[in-house]
């Protein structure tokens, strides 16, 4: 019998990242070994896992023997294939992999982005500021959602007017805000908002003004028109790109706002310290670490952390406990924005590194910019609720209180 089988565990059903991660489960397994045997009775699969931080790296930057276009998520693999695969961005290999990359590379890098960082403190000021006279409000559904989106509807063309519509449809495609309690009905639900996303992007992609900016739409489309993108796959990558900026970011700063609510003197020491910003987002990422696992497909017989892997075989990085592995992360389950390390995996690794890491360092950083300007207590106002996923992990609601740095919120 297998550790995972043997300790009850099944990392493919959602209620087993009710109320948090496992994270007690991932340590024992990375104690016994970095990589074990498991097998999940609610997606009917079995898999290597992998909790190890260093065999977690070794596994996404080997991208010859380790290939992703069955599918990156767990549940997926060659019993069954993603219907994207080889089509988006996220699930393609090769040469393929790397020319669309290199198509949209640019817009999304730091030089590029940094011309949003006023707008972002901004939008903070206008959206925050409101809150600090101590009423509740829930910072995960009025708040963490606005910068991600912004930033990403800017550089994909899409109008700003358009973008509350799309976070209500994008919320649904990865991650369930709160399940029915039927899967069936959940992904319906989530089957719909894909639609209803790829129908819009059907008519952006149309749109003359569009297509005379440089934003990836654009240049998709002249991608397609050239006769190296089908359509259908346009659509699809900027369906992914929509949803890949957005959650990610979104989940990392609500539950930035629980742990800074759980220890107040990290604020604190952010707040003497401004220069710990640029520490304090890769704690942020490292902590919250949303996406919980990023799955590879082996394309021959191997060896991964000495043992053997059969070609077929899908290998599990489970990233949050990579993220508190104690060989690389001194007191792992500690949230500590002084923390020196930049080493986090939340955000991948290898030729598949998140082509938004730019995007969400810069929209965490101007949260911690207005915190520590003008926020003196972050407060819970209520119990955070997670979301439904064996895929993203992180915080639906967060009923939250802000105390003004000045007093006048108290």
């Amino acid at each position: 019998m297998n550790h995972a089988e043997s300790m009850g565990v099944d990392l493919g059903d959602p209620s087993t990242f009710d109320p948090a991660p496992p994270h007690a489960h991932w340590a024992r397994l990375r104690e016994t070994s970095p990589i074990t045997r498991a097998r999940s009775s609610a997606l009917d699969c079995d898999f290597w896992s992998l909790t190890g931080w260093k065999e977690i790296r070794a596994l996404l930057s080997d991208n010859r023997t380790f290939v992703s276009h069955y599918g990156v998520f767990l549940g997926f693999g060659p019993h069954h294939p993603d219907p994207a695969g080889g089509r988006m961005l996220g699930v393609m290999d090769g040469e393929p992999h790397k020319a669309l990359r290199d198509e949209v590379r640019s817009i999304f890098g730091a030089r590029n982005i940094a011309r949003f960082d006023t707008e972002l403190d901004e939008l903070f000021e206008e959206h925050m500021t409101p809150h600090l006279d101590g009423d509740a409000f829930d910072f995960a559904d009025e708040i963490a959602w606005r910068a991600p989106l912004m930033v990403t509807c800017a550089i994909m063309g899409v109008p700003v007017g358009d973008s509350p519509m799309l976070r209500d449809l994008a919320n649904g495609v990865l991650t369930m805000q709160e399940s029915t309690g039927d899967p069936i009905a959940d992904n319906s639900r989530a089957s719909g908002a894909r639609i209803q996303i790829l129908s819009y992007f059907d008519e952006l992609a149309a749109s003359p003004a569009v297509r005379r900016g440089d934003n990836v739409t654009a240049r998709l489309v002249s991608r397609h028109d050239a006769g190296r993108l089908p359509y259908q796959d346009l659509l699809l990558n900027l369906l992914s790109m929509l949803v890949a900026a957005n959650e990610t970011t979104r989940l990392a700063m609500s539950g930035a706002m629980v742990a800074l609510a759980e220890q107040p003197e990290q604020l604190e020491l952010l707040r003497r310290s401004p220069s710990l910003t640029g520490p304090a987002v890769e704690e942020v990422l490292r902590w919250t670490s949303p996406v919980l696992n990023d799955c590879r497909t082996a394309e021959s017989d191997t060896v991964l952390a000495g043992m053997p892997i059969a070609a077929g075989d899908v290998v599990t990085a489970w990233l949050p406990a990579g993220n508190r592995d104690p060989a690389v992360f001194e007191r792992p389950d500690t949230f500590d924005i002084a923390r020196p390390s930049r080493a986090n995996v939340t955000l991948g690794y290898g030729p598949h590194y998140c082509l938004g890491a730019a995007l969400a360092r810069i929209e965490i950083a101007a949260l911690l910019r207005f915190l520590a300007r003008h926020v003196g207590e972050v407060a819970s106002a209520g119990r955070p609720t997670g979301t439904h996923s064996h895929s993203l992990w992180g915080y639906a609601h967060v009923p939250t209180r802000i105390a003004s740095l000045t007093g006048a919120g108290r």
